[in-house]
Formats: structure tokens, sequence, C-alpha cells
């Protein structure tokens, strides 16, 4: 699935190599730390603004 990776997969359902797998799991985690706080500013800005 990544571009220029001819690595063989760890299993046969697998999309990515172990390596690749690794990056991706990374990018979840920090985008999940990043979400949440945006959400909850939205969120509230969303609430303040309802209040005027």
């Amino acid at each position: 699935m990544m571009p220029s990776c001819d690595k063989e997969t760890f299993d046969k359902k697998a999309f990515f190599c172990r390596e690749h797998t690794r990056v991706f799991e990374s990018f979840v985690s920090n985008a999940k730390k990043v979400a949440v706080p945006a959400a909850a500013l939205v969120v509230a800005k969303v609430i303040s603004g309802k209040k005027k």
C-alpha cells in the first residue's frame, strides 16, 4: 500500500509492512492527541457563541 515499499507484509490481511504499520500507528496516536483538544475548543466556541 505504501509507494516504493517492496517489503512483504507480516500477515496476508495486513495493508502495511511492519515498519510502516508502526509509522501509521504513531501518526494515528498523535492525531488523536491533537484532535480531542481541537474538538473541545470548537465545541466551546459554539456554546459561547450561542449565549451572546
